[in-house]
Order: structure tokens, then C-alpha cells, then sequence
């Protein structure tokens, strides 16, 4: 976002359309890898959700509460 600030002038207040559109696409990049990377600690927060119910059930099993 800086460098849309310092792209634009006084007289020109929006950065140049190819500026834009450059941070637009990292942006894109950036949320894409945001959202890979949030998919994969849900997947992981599930297995480990699982394997802590099977930890909890055969606690209770075999001791009885």
C-alpha cells in the first residue's frame, strides 16, 4: 500500500493504473497463500481434535469415569 502512496503525486492523487494493478495482484497472491495456509491449520486443528477424543474415550474406558 506504500507504494501506492508514494506513486501518486499532488496534481495525480490514484498511483498509475499499472501500479495498482500490481499491488492488486500481490495482494491476490498474498490472500491466495493466506488461505492455503489457513486450510492446512484446519486440517491439522481437525486430526488433532480426533485424536484427542480418542485419547479422551479410551481414558474413560479404561479407568472407569
Amino acid at each position: 500500500m506504500s507504494t501506492l502512496r508514494q506513486e501518486s503525486t499532488e496534481d495525480q492523487k490514484l498511483a498509475p493504473i499499472g501500479v495498482i494493478k500490481e499491488t492488486l495482484e500481490g495482494l491476490q497472491d498474498d490472500a491466495v497463500a493466506f488461505e492455503l495456509e489457513l486450510n492446512r491449520l484446519a486440517v491439522r486443528l481437525h486430526y488433532m481434535l480426533e485424536k484427542a477424543s480418542i485419547c479422551m474415550n479410551n481414558l474413560e474406558r479404561h479407568c472407569g469415569h
